[in-house]
């Protein structure tokens, strides 16, 4: 019998043996070894014809089911010829998905690959605008524009900064500035490559080093980061004794983090609001516990939904993480409950009780709810969150964002978790469009 497929998400072990087949593909006992010319060529003749007619339908437009049904089988096609390294055919077909419905985020995140791999950044804000025209309020493709706009406004000192290294391949602070404009971008591949150069090279330049170690864990580049510790250490023997408590959160955090970037980013967010209260255990011990937080922030991002809050508290609160006491470990756990939107009575509350004070709870709590806000305001995107603003003034917790942010971080969803957390903290909230 044939078999064919009208694919819902990529099959990848199928690509192999698939060919293209109108609206679907077909699928052969044995691999192929390429895709005939006369298949791709039958197959754009196709998806040419029916793109007219359906947009020559007035009824297409209006129906939506439509608009993502289509869209989606034609980028089907596209992850084939994708697959088969046929990069023009693939560009081709995810722009015919497009076509047929601006908001396919499956050939949205195809095609700015590709677009990102030869530097044309102008293209990807002209395939992302239709996008956000559609769906202004949609957080990854703000992220994935400005996070393109960003590398579009670099591209100049990033050519500046590779003849600099080019020219002196030995001089750390040249390497150090790249290293920042590549992060800065978000392009986590040459991030990778140029730690991979020099990480050899100046492996006894101790302040290099700390610095390429803090890229990798940054960029989730677990090889350059252990890389950079290890020459490191050889040089300092010292530095192992770092806390275990961040190495631990940062480790367990990660196996189900989304951007290795973001508890960086949401630790200097909060940090204002986090001032403004009462200390819990120390100043000093407080920060780390913050620290830590903020490195569990994503730990239930792949959990189920409908056990996330209890399977995050459990995790938290029983993990092999040294270097904290048992009242530590519950008060994470209680942070990371109300990160993942517990309520006040935790999991375990005779646990929870007898390890921490009623003091102690209301801070975990408020830490937990600062996360929350934080994390939901943004999407979770160490990109939009810099573009917001929360501080204590005059008995309020106040919002902001820059100018023309606060109609996408501002919304009902940023009022209702800003109320949550003024709340815990006993302030009114104040939103504000603006500094």
């Amino acid at each position: 019998h044939e078999f064919f497929v009208e694919e819902s998400f990529p099959l990848e072990w199928s690509y192999d043996h698939a060919e293209p087949h109108g609206l679907v593909y077909r699928i052969n006992r044995e691999p192929l070894k390429e895709i005939p010319a006369d298949l791709v060529r039958k197959d754009f003749e196709f998806w040419d014809a029916y793109v007219r007619k359906l947009k020559g339908n007035p009824e297409y437009a209006k129906d939506y089911d439509a608009l993502r049904s289509f869209s989606k089988l034609r980028a089907s096609t596209g992850n084939l010829y994708k697959h088969r390294k046929m990069d023009t055919e693939a560009e081709r077909v995810y722009r015919q998905a497009l076509e047929l419905w601006p908001g396919n985020g499956e050939s949205l995140n195809a095609l700015n690959g590709m677009l990102w791999d030869r530097g044309d950044f102008d293209g990807v804000l002209t395939m992302l605008q239709p996008a956000l025209d559609a769906d202004p309020n949609n957080i990854a493709l703000w992220q994935m524009y400005l996070i393109a706009e960003k590398r579009k406004e670099l591209q100049g000192a990033i050519a500046v900064g590779e003849e600099a290294v080019a020219k002196q391949p030995a001089s750390s602070a040249d390497v150090q500035k790249l290293l920042e404009l590549y992060a800065s971008a978000g392009d986590t591949n040459k991030v990778a490559t140029l730690l991979g150069n020099f990480i050899p090279s100046l492996a006894k330049d101790a302040a290099f080093l700390k610095v390429a170690a803090e890229y990798g864990e940054a960029a989730g580049l677990p090889e350059s980061e252990l890389a950079a510790a290890t020459a490191l250490v050889a040089l300092e023997p010292d530095i192992a004794a770092a806390d275990p408590l961040l190495a631990g959160s940062s480790a367990l955090g990660a196996r189900q983090g989304i951007s290795p970037t973001l508890p960086g980013a949401l630790n200097g967010w909060i940090a204002p609001l986090l001032a403004a209260l009462p200390p819990v255990f120390d100043r000093e011990r407080d920060a780390i516990l913050a620290d830590a937080a903020c490195r569990l922030a994503d730990l239930g991002a792949r959990l189920h939904p409908d056990h996330r809050v209890e399977l995050a508290f459990d995790q938290v609160l029983r993990a092999p993480v040294p270097g904290q006491t048992h009242a530590e470990r519950a008060f994470l756990a209680v942070a990371v409950n109300a990160r993942y939107g517990g309520s006040a009575a935790t999991p375990e509350p005779a646990t929870v009780a007898r390890l921490l004070s009623e003091e102690q709870r209301q801070g975990a709590r408020a830490l937990g709810l600062a996360i929350r806000l934080a994390c939901d305001l943004s999407g979770r995107s160490p990109q939009l969150l810099v573009n917001a603003r929360a501080g204590v003034r005059d008995g309020a917790l106040v919002l902001t964002a820059s100018a023309g942010y606060a109609d996408v971080l501002l919304g009902e969803q940023t009022r209702r978790r800003g109320k949550a957390l003024a709340e815990a903290m006993g302030l009114k909230l104040d939103i504000r469009s603006s500094d």
